[in-house]
């Protein structure tokens, strides 16, 4: 995935089926991540399990 460290979001694909986990900067790249894998044909279901690291950061 474009602009996402390989280390920080795992992307797991199954028979059409696509998971999306791991830890990124913030809520727009969530969604950013989200709108450019949705868009790839072939995909069935999308589950996006990406989390914002601003709400790791309250702390």
């Amino acid at each position: 995935m474009p602009d996402f460290p390989e280390k920080e979001v795992k992307i797991e694909a199954v028979s059409g089926a696509v998971v999306l986990n791991g830890v990124v900067p913030g809520a727009a790249e969530v969604r950013r991540a989200w709108l450019v894998t949705r868009r790839i044909a072939g995909i069935k279901t999308l589950d996006n399990r990406l989390v914002s690291g601003e709400l790791l950061a309250w702390d």
